[in-house]
């Protein structure tokens, strides 16, 4: 849905500078009026920098220091956006495009403004195909230099035959964005992806449009046609039926009321007097210390932290994690003077208003709720809040117990400390020195913890480190591994991640048992509400009209976006696709992968990629860059490498009985809320936290085989295609070798080459320090070409993109020589069809396939803010640059030496 240019406004954020009673309430519109204007929110919530930090990762890499395992882009589908416009079962938003789009100069200042709007052919069915290294790698991978190198011929051809009707296809891409007015040696950039302009438009909310965001669309729906299939058939696994059990209750939410339902939960953790009924607490019907305690144990068992602190299960340690809670800020948002508040301190107030008295009015009816007293609560909330955040604590990266945008892995922005990236920790401790030290005065004892721990979590298979207690020591300093229920006593080690923090929430919650009864009763009326608006934000994402709505603004407002980045809500089916993927990753993904093409399309999937694979072990055995002991220590990694085609299962449990043990005592209903409560119950029992920043690390988080994005994972040497990759426009029945293997097989190729292509798997390999000297040597050169090239007249940052401009030059020479081994014997015929129907050469074809995967365009007004962020170099020079310096394109095309797509001086690393 295109942006209205409008958005609902519920306060004048960036002009408060105290609570205003009489402000503008959420039911009325007014316009954007720019980007200073706070609780104004894109979709999700994402901030600019964040959004155009997952499109930049889009095509894939090595990790930077915040992302380690970075998604392969797919800029690969931009193709997808260009063909067969007609025809199409999905369509990204779309809106006017304001800012022209000039050509790009055969010189090194390029001006390409951008515009898209995303089409996608219709496909039917996706590949499915597993490979583990192991089955692909040949034993001469580890053949020593001075042998000959290996032949990558294949011994067994999987012919495919070219069709008219994919040609037809093909041209109908091409014709979308060829320029031919502009020669092939003159700018092959804006030959090839001239007239995409005319046939795409960025839309309002976007900085950038490729067809990323149409080829998910597609993939998207092929997840939900599967997913809305019957659930009468009584064979079917019982994990596959909960998940289409949720995905169907999600898309029926919008008709459902969840705030009874979410109520009733709230009274089941922290019951109200029965005389009173009342949404919140008043000071003469504050629960019970003893209440207090019962409502935070409730809590344990749904993996809620009450909005204190969590408890957890370190599965890396095996000992229990107590970390603090995420809170709505930053934590350097709750620095500063309590009487003199920041803007940002004044929108989380007027936020957590708008939530307490929209809810208060919702459940209590028309004239139950006070704004003023909404207001006091929301600051009081505050002031809470920031004593924890005391500067001299520091908060570790923590998962909270909801996901604060329509996301569910995206959550409130996380600091590791506001001084500075390292965490304290104190020694570990066993769980009954931390209680003695920090809640044993609160009434939380050990027996408290222990028995409420029994209970929340499957004991069954659980594993803890319990101290064996010394005499001479009161820290733990030996261990055991304990199995069962009695891995949690006393004695289990604990991992506490911010001492400052608990010391801080040990003296606020004294105050319950304080002997003054006002301070006691306004304590326990505080943790009353306190715990209340807790589990209201806990699912406020999935409540129906002003409640996301006010949530998803106050997003905007914390992410500090502009207001391109304003986005319309996702579309629910959207929304409900990405949900039930990130709950159910092992039935989604092998729902999806095992909805694939034939035999003859697998494999030919396994016989690219085992040629692009032996292609890179022949370059790096006659390499003169690496001495002959970092040669031999590359071969090994090679060897080593684990590659996933179409089923993303490098971590998720595949085999049908771990799957149903799994989710064996999870049982849906017909009430979506009632179904997000019983998952978290789940979730806690079977200890599956969810990761801080899923969108870096997708192999461990959610489904991911639909995603066209596909990564290398360094710190595992393993390399994951997705199946949404897998299909047209990149692979199709009758496409011809040339197309295939320059989209699919370039996208394998590029991510191969992250095995050695930046400064982070050059520190992690073996390579010894000359080798190491000629790799820098080699891949600065490359940073001094793209620094020089401009887009709109800023300039590149090759330092910054290193890592993916290696991989693209050595994925474009990789993917090049093995299409020329893989059509070595080809029929003469297929070169003639080609030429016929589109009236380039193979050789060219393939280039042509390759340069659309970047058909990108950009707003200018942001163009400097992309190339800042991007990991990767802006669209128009993973054409130029990899292709200057390939000579097999100025043989291909017949440029001349010294033209702009042919110069002298050609860069390459292996």
């Amino acid at each position: 849905m295109a942006a209205t240019g409008k958005f609902f406004k519920a306060a004048k954020f960036s002009k408060f500078t105290k609570l205003e009673e009489d402000r503008i309430r959420l039911s009325e519109e007014i316009p954007v009026e720019g980007a200073g204007s706070l609780y104004i929110a894109p979709e999700g919530g994402r901030h600019f920098a964040t959004s155009w930090e997952k499109f930049s990762a889009h095509f894939c890499g090595t990790p930077t220091a915040k992302a380690v395992s970075v998604t392969v882009a797919v800029f690969v589908t931009v193709i997808v956006i260009v063909g067969l416009v007609a025809g199409t079962t999905s369509q990204a938003p779309v809106a006017q495009n304001e800012s022209s789009n000039s050509s790009i100069a055969p010189a090194e200042e390029t001006t390409a403004i951008a515009t898209a709007t995303a089409t996608a052919p219709v496909f039917e069915s996706t590949i499915q195909a597993n490979t583990e290294a192991h089955e692909n790698v040949p034993e001469s991978a580890t053949t020593p230099a001075d042998k000959e190198p290996i032949s990558t011929t294949p011994t067994s051809r999987v012919e495919l035959s070219v069709t008219n009707g994919a040609l037809n296809e093909i041209s109908g891409y091409i014709q979308k964005t060829v320029n031919g007015s502009v020669p092939p040696c003159e700018n092959f950039y804006e030959h090839t992806c001239g007239r995409f302009p005319q046939t795409a438009a960025v839309p309002d909310n976007f900085i950038a449009y490729t067809g990323l965001d149409a080829i998910d669309d597609i993939a998207l729906e092929s997840v939900s046609t599967l997913l809305n299939l019957s659930l009468s058939d009584v064979t079917m696994l019982h994990s596959r039926a909960q998940a289409k059990k949720y995905y169907q209750q999600c898309l029926l939410s919008g008709q459902q009321d969840h705030i009874p339902t979410l109520f009733a939960h709230i009274n089941e953790i922290l019951p109200r007097s029965v005389a009173s009924n009342a949404t919140f607490f008043r000071l003469d019907d504050a629960p019970t210390a003893e209440e207090i305690l019962s409502a935070f144990r409730q809590g344990l068992t749904y993996g809620y932290s009450m909005g204190l602190f969590r408890v957890e299960i370190s599965a890396t340690s095996r000992k229990i994690l107590f970390a603090p809670h995420t809170f709505g800020m930053e934590r350097s948002s709750y620095a500063g003077s309590i009487l003199l508040r920041t803007t940002a301190q004044q929108n989380y107030i007027l936020y957590l208003a708008d939530l307490i008295y929209e809810f208060w009015r919702v459940v209590g009816g028309v004239g139950s709720a006070s704004m003023s007293a909404a207001e006091e609560i929301a600051s009081q909330i505050f002031a809470f809040e920031k004593k924890l955040n005391s500067p001299l604590s520091a908060l570790v990266p923590e998962t909270p117990d909801y996901a604060p945008s329509e996301d569910e892995d995206d959550f409130f922005p996380l600091t590791a400390s506001l001084y500075g990236d390292s965490v304290p920790s104190m020694s570990p401790k066993t769980l009954g020195q931390f209680v003695n030290l920090y809640t044993k005065p609160l009434g939380m004892t050990v027996d408290y913890f222990v028995g409420n721990l029994r209970q929340a979590w499957d004991t069954s298979n659980l594993t803890l480190l319990v101290d064996i207690p010394r005499n001479d020591s009161q820290f733990a300093e030996d261990s055991k591994p304990v199995r069962g229920q009695d891995a949690i006593t006393e004695n289990t080690l604990v991992t506490i991640s911010d001492t400052a923090f608990f010391e801080a929430l040990a003296t606020e919650m004294a105050k319950v048992y304080s002997t003054n009864v006002t301070i006691s009763k306004q304590s326990r009326q505080f943790f009353g509400n306190y715990f209340t608006v807790q589990l209201i934000v806990t699912y406020v994402h999935h409540l129906p009209g002003k409640m996301s709505e006010i949530h998803r603004l106050y997003r905007a407002s914390v992410d500090g976006y502009s207001s391109v980045a304003n986005k319309e809500p996702r579309p629910l089916w959207k929304q409900c696709v990405k949900w039930v993927a990130a709950i159910f990753p092992e039935p989604v993904d092998q729902l999806y992968a095992e909805n694939g093409y034939g035999k003859e399309e697998a494999s030919k999937v396994e016989l690219i990629t085992t040629t692009v694979r032996n292609t890179f072990v022949n370059l790096v055995n006659v390499s003169d860059m690496l001495t002959e002991r970092s040669r031999a220590a590359s071969l090994r990694e090679m060897a080593n490498l684990r590659v996933f085609i179409g089923h993303d299962n490098m971590d998720h449990v595949d085999d049908a009985a771990s799957l149903e043990i799994k989710y064996e005592t999870l049982n849906l209903t017909d009430s979506y809320l009632k179904n997000e409560i019983l998952i978290k119950l789940w979730k806690t029992w079977k200890n599956i936290v969810p990761p801080i920043s899923s969108w870096w690390m997708p192999e461990s988080t959610q489904s991911s085989s639909y995603s066209a994005s596909a990564y290398y994972a360094p710190w595992k040497n393993s390399l994951v295609i997705p199946a949404g990759l897998e299909r047209p426009p990149m692979i199709g029945p009758g496409y011809p070798d040339a197309w295939i293997i320059a989209t699919f097989g370039f996208v394998f190729a590029h991510e191969l080459s992250h095995e050695f292509s930046s400064a982070d798997t050059d520190r992690r390999s073996s390579w010894d320090a000359i080798s190491k000297l000629r790799f820098r040597a080699r891949t600065r050169l490359l940073e001094l070409q793209y620094s020089a090239y401009r887009l709109m007249g800023v300039a590149l940052n090759g330092a910054k993109t290193s890592g993916e401009d290696v991989a693209d030059n050595t994925g474009i020479k990789l993917a090049f020589q093995a299409y020329k081994q893989l059509t070595a014997n080809q029929s003469a015929e297929i070169e003639q069809l080609i030429f016929r129907h589109l009236g380039y050469t193979q050789d060219q074809l393939f280039f042509l396939g390759y340069a659309q995967l970047f058909c990108g365009v950009y707003k200018k007004e942001y163009i400097a803010d992309a190339i800042r962020l991007a990991t990767h170099s802006a669209s128009p020079f993973r054409i130029i640059g990899p292709l200057q310096n390939l000579p097999e394109f100025s043989e291909a095309f017949k440029c001349p030496a010294d033209s702009y797509m042919n110069p002298t001086k050609k860069i390459t690393i292996w």
